[in-house]
């Protein structure tokens, strides 16, 4: 507590503060906040040639001093100061409006004290930290940069040495059975058996290289959800025909049950049946032999806005998981180290991708998972009922298998991809002529008699002419067959919106490299039967 007054006289202050180095200025302890007495390094400080401008600028208080944005923080942190302690200077920091209206910081040390002349007052030092404070910004923003150069590249190291590894895996696989394959050609057994395994490793590889691109799709946040009619039973039958046999092979049960009134709603269907397919194929890995997997659905009542909350669950008496691995279960990459999982293959990415698409539609997924006992995701979505809407029926009458009189055009410009599509067309019963370019499946289709040929494979990427504008110009040919002819794409380009480009050149289907041969059969076989209808 002060207790000691001191004796200051107007004229002892403004001798001391001439003489002061900095900033130095003095002002009343009341509601007033009076400048007392100020030198010349004020005046410079806010950018005044004389007193009278700077008394015009603040007003010839403290409160004038202060940027009116900064002044309550101020205030209160001076009095908190003082209040903790009165025997040391109290500290601010504070931006300040100079005399030609630039923005400039200060740093502020003041001390209270009581005087005889004045009662209390504030006796402060100032200076100017603008530059300082640049620096000192400056400095900060780089160690931000730094620092996140350097957990970028923490990032991308642990990300190219999974993806190396997981790449390599497969690779590894495809490459030793192949020389397998052909060291026991005559052996139609081991043969067989080689080949297989090359089937299963390059179908591995292609499921990370698709959670490679979903993972750079959505990281890009490039994706459009598109709004479709669509049964839930359908869908979720669709995933269960799917995982059947693998959960068949491991000597697993799956189940599924679908108890939902309203059965045909609005939603991204492809990126329902990823979601769910993503989980129960974790569910089946991570699952042993005589296990369960049950796949189950259930809606909630319809909103005033006609939305209901659908619940997707797929639970299984799995390995379970451990609490500390719960915590990082949607992390990229992710996978809990232990014995019990050793061998299980998998990038770590499916999750991840799963929670993303989930929190892309606007729905929520937890999960529930004890060790040994098993797991249980639950994704709620929240959709709206198709009603009074009809679910576009697929024909079913296509033919059962190409003949003989079909004449595809396949457009291919790398070789060994044109070869290797040839004869897969060619064994199955198509007659086949090959181009190189966009430009030549043009000039073939126009030079050709009309109905010649009864399908067109596209490729997209071409040098001269690429498969969109191809497409595009065979569909704007004079001749009565142009806008009939069925055009396939087959492309590397797997995207959404690759697809979509595709259909907006005027194609009829979309088929991504590497293709599954009977895949590839039957929608020829299902465009030449609508065609044919």
């Amino acid at each position: 507590m002060r207790t000691d007054k001191t004796k200051l006289s107007l004229e002892s202050i403004e001798n001391i503060s001439e003489r002061m180095p900095g900033g130095f200025f003095i002002y009343k302890a009341d509601e007033t906040e009076e400048l007392i007495a100020y030198n010349d390094v004020v005046l410079n400080i806010y950018g005044c040639a004389d007193r009278a401008s700077f008394k015009k600028l603040t007003g010839g208080t403290f409160k004038g001093m202060v940027h009116p944005d900064d002044y309550k923080n101020v205030d209160s942190s001076i009095l908190d100061q003082i209040s903790t302690d009165e025997e040391k200077f109290d500290h601010v920091e504070y931006r300040i409006i100079k005399n030609d209206g630039s923005v400039a910081y200060v740093d502020d040390f003041g001390r209270l004290v009581d005087t005889e002349e004045f009662g209390s007052v504030y006796y402060v030092f100032i200076q100017d930290i603008t530059e300082k404070k640049r620096i000192m910004d400056e400095n900060f923003r780089m160690e931000k940069e730094l620092e996140r150069q350097r957990q970028t590249k923490i990032i991308r190291d642990e990300f190219l040495f999974n993806v190396s590894h997981d790449i390599r895996t497969p690779m590894n696989a495809i490459m030793g059975y192949t020389d397998l394959a052909i060291k026991y050609m005559d052996d139609k057994k081991e043969l067989s058996e080689s080949l297989s395994k090359v089937k299963e490793s390059s179908k591995h590889m292609m499921s990370l290289i698709d959670d490679l691109l979903d993972m750079s799709e959505i990281s890009s946040g490039e994706v459009t959800l598109r709004e479709e009619i669509c049964s839930i039973k359908e869908e979720l039958t669709l995933v269960y025909d799917i995982m059947y046999l693998r959960a068949k092979e491991k000597d697993i049960t799956l189940e599924m049950n679908v108890d939902v009134p309203d059965d045909t709603v609005l939603i991204d269907a492809h990126r329902l049946r990823r979601i769910i397919s993503n989980l129960v194929d974790n569910a089946i890995k991570f699952s042993n032999k005589e296990a369960r997997v049950i796949v189950s659905a259930m809606a909630g009542k319809p909103s005033a806005s006609g939305y209901s909350r659908y619940e997707f669950i797929v639970s299984d008496t799995g390995i379970g998981m451990s609490e500390e691995f719960l915590q990082n279960l949607f992390t990229p990459f992710s996978r809990e180290n232990s014995s019990t999982v050793s061998g299980i293959r998998g990038a770590g990415l499916g999750l991840s991708i799963t929670k993303k698409l989930v929190d892309i539609m606007g729905g929520t997924i937890n999960c529930q998972s004890k060790k040994g006992e098993g797991t249980t995701f639950i994704v709620s979505l929240p959709l709206k009922a198709a009603k009074g809407s009809k679910k576009p029926e697929i024909s079913k009458d296509a033919p059962a298998k190409a003949e003989g009189t079909y004449r595809l055009l396949l457009v291919e410009d790398m070789k060994i991809n044109r070869l290797m599509a040839e004869k897969i067309l060619l064994s199955t019963g198509f007659l086949v002529d090959s181009v190189e370019d966009g430009s030549d499946a043009v000039e073939s289709v126009a030079n050709s008699a009309e109905n010649f040929y009864d399908l067109i494979i596209m490729d997209i990427q071409m040098p001269v002419m690429n498969g969109y504008e191809a497409t595009r110009r065979i569909r704007s040919l004079p001749r009565k067959d142009s806008k009939s002819i069925p055009i396939i794409a087959l492309s590397a380009n797997v995207r959404d919106e690759d697809r979509q480009k595709s259909f907006e050149s005027g194609m009829n289907g979309h088929i991504g490299k590497p293709f599954e041969a009977d895949k590839l059969i039957k929608t020829i076989n299902d465009e030449i039967g609508k065609r044919k209808k």
